[in-house]
């Protein structure tokens, strides 16, 4: 397609005036210019993972979301999300009889012929005006985290004052403890301060096992074994995490 179909197309994207707001399609437009993916194909399972943390990183617009999943998104994952993306998406595609946007099962792809780095920009200047036209703001994110690259030992208070909570989030949503699903802390398997940005190198726990991890009375070996340093009721050696949670 022409890029002359394209604009066309972003601007004819609509987000209703109402109190419950899906900025899906806008956001299609953000993820597209932030990796460069024009003519490139992607899943739809790679664009709801930047769907969902820019929600989980702005509750704020997760709140006017028409999906109860995404208002509590910290109590799910990105695969939750997906289907509620995908329906964005075949939407698009219904609303123009002239798309760049090439859906194929679980994969996507915007085809646009004369793509340059002016295509970026305008799509970007597009966005940006769609942007604060639907919500008044300004769009200001970015999903790469850096608030724990100059630290040198693990802080976990800080760290959970970070967004790494939400990166963690996204594939566990219970304390590896007990199950627990409210009022969940990050820990860190690891001690290497190598592993700090490594999101495997973290599991959830509740608040009662937050406190009793920084407490020192538990850790975890390689194999995602509890080890017991000190004594306490609710710690016992049969707690484990799950393979799928280790680095």
């Amino acid at each position: 397609m022409d890029s002359s179909i394209w604009f066309k197309e972003i601007m004819s994207i609509k987000v209703p005036n109402l109190k419950h707001k899906d900025l899906t399609k806008l956001l299609l437009l953000y993820y597209l210019i932030d990796y460069n993916l024009i003519n490139s194909e992607f899943t739809i399972k790679s664009f709801s993972k930047y769907v969902y943390r820019f929600y989980s990183d702005n509750p704020e617009y997760a709140k006017c979301h028409p999906s109860i999943v995404i208002n509590n998104i910290g109590h799910y994952g990105v695969d939750d999300i997906v289907p509620f993306v995908k329906q964005e998406l075949e939407e698009w595609k219904k609303q123009n009889n002239e798309s760049c946007l090439v859906i194929n099962n679980n994969k996507l792809i915007v085809l646009i012929e004369n793509n340059d780095n002016k295509l970026y920009a305008f799509t970007k200047s597009i966005a940006d005006m769609l942007f604060i036209k639907f919500t008044n703001t300004k769009f200001d994110y970015k999903e790469e985290i850096s608030e724990l690259n100059n630290l040198t030992q693990y802080d976990l208070d800080y760290i959970n004052s970070t967004r790494l909570v939400n990166r963690i989030l996204e594939n566990m949503q219970y304390c590896v403890c007990c199950d627990k699903l409210d009022d969940l802390k990050v820990v860190n398997l690891s001690d290497n301060i190598e592993l700090i940005n490594n999101y495997d190198n973290y599991v959830l726990v509740c608040h009662t096992h937050f406190e009793l991890y920084k407490e020192g009375y538990y850790k975890f070996d390689k194999n995602g074994h509890i080890l017991i340093v000190k004594q306490h009721p609710l710690i016992n050696s049969k707690m484990h995490i799950s393979k799928k949670n280790l680095i």
